[in-house]
């Protein structure tokens, strides 16, 4: 085999395993739950492309790498009242600070909130 070929791949698997310790050691798994209904008018002001692209302009300038992915979210009001209601869920891993990241989204969605999910020291592995 060729040597230069084996110097490269065992580069790149030191590259991955530096990569895994530090996800699983430095940082948090972070998920975001965005509602795409406006909080005041109950109407769904940006449609899925658009917050796609809305989110991913504001998402890189917080984090390094991420996921994004559009849901339905299902829930009750107190008087019985069924909604279904387009969603984007948001998952990275990150140390930073992600208060801002969710007022930005609240402002620009007009949301009285979002549902973050934190945990710390996550197991992740690229195999």
């Amino acid at each position: 085999m060729n040597t230069k070929k084996i110097k490269k791949e065992k580069k790149q698997k030191q590259s991955k395993s530096f990569l895994y310790f530090k996800i699983c050691i430095m940082q948090k798994q972070l998920s975001f739950y965005l509602w795409l209904n406006d909080k005041d008018t109950k109407l769904q002001k940006y449609w899925i492309v658009e917050a796609y692209k809305v989110c991913m302009n504001l998402v890189w300038d917080y984090f390094w790498w991420w996921t994004i992915h559009d849901a339905k979210w299902f829930y009750k009001h107190d008087d019985g009242t069924v909604v279904i209601e387009n969603s984007l869920l948001i998952i990275t891993v990150s140390d930073k600070n992600y208060i801002d990241f969710v007022e930005n989204l609240k402002k620009i969605f007009n949301q009285e909130s979002i549902m973050v999910s934190v945990i710390e020291n996550p197991s992740v592995s690229f195999l």
